[in-house]
């Protein structure tokens, strides 16, 4: 009788030494080495040499599966107040720093606005028309950084608008400037 080893024993059918756990991994004889394993709770197939099924948690050595990890605690979200939600698209009027230099901006706006208007009451159009651009360009400034929250260029503050924010500074633009043309078209009559 020739030796047999247990490996081959285990595969023929050949003697009766136990098959190892490494023997069990291995491909059947005749089967390439690429060849594939399935998994015995959910049938997926793996690669020959795979120790852990990832879909069921079957561990294909022991046999045994392994306890899925404790699912973690959801936390449930609780419903912004009206305060949160304004802080949220307007985060510059809560911040002090950014608060006083809008407000210094603003001040410096309404002194260009004040020129300007001076300004066409004389008949110096050109210079006026200089005055009050200047004097929109640093309210827009200052709408920036309250709605951003952050002293940046007025190009740079404008990318970082959401929808909400692009509203609030259309209207924040459109209404004063609507109100300065009313008010500028109602002349006394003299």
């Amino acid at each position: 009788m020739e030796p047999v080893e247990p490996g081959n024993a285990a595969r023929d059918g050949e003697g009766s030494a136990p098959a190892s756990d490494k023997d069990r991994l291995l491909p059947p004889a005749g089967e390439a080495p690429g060849a594939r394993l399935h998994c015995p709770q959910c049938g997926a197939s793996w690669p020959a040499g795979t120790v852990l099924c990832v879909r069921c948690g079957m561990n294909l050595l022991t046999g045994e599966r392994t306890a899925p990890p404790p699912a973690s605690p959801t936390l449930e979200e609780e419903p912004e107040t009206r305060l949160e939600r304004f802080a949220g698209r307007f985060p510059g009027l809560f911040r002090p720093k950014t608060l006083v230099l809008s407000l210094i901006v603003l001040a410096m706006a309404a002194c260009c606005f004040v020129l300007c208007i001076v300004l066409l009451s004389m008949g110096v159009v050109m210079t006026a028309a200089t005055a009050g651009g200047v004097g929109l360009i640093l309210y827009a400034q200052a709408v920036a950084w309250i709605l951003t929250g952050e002293i940046q260029l007025l190009v740079e503050a404008m990318t970082e608008f959401d929808g909400p924010r692009w509203n609030a500074f259309i209207l924040a633009l459109i209404i004063p400037l609507t109100l300065a043309l009313v008010f500028m078209g109602l002349k006394p009559k003299a």
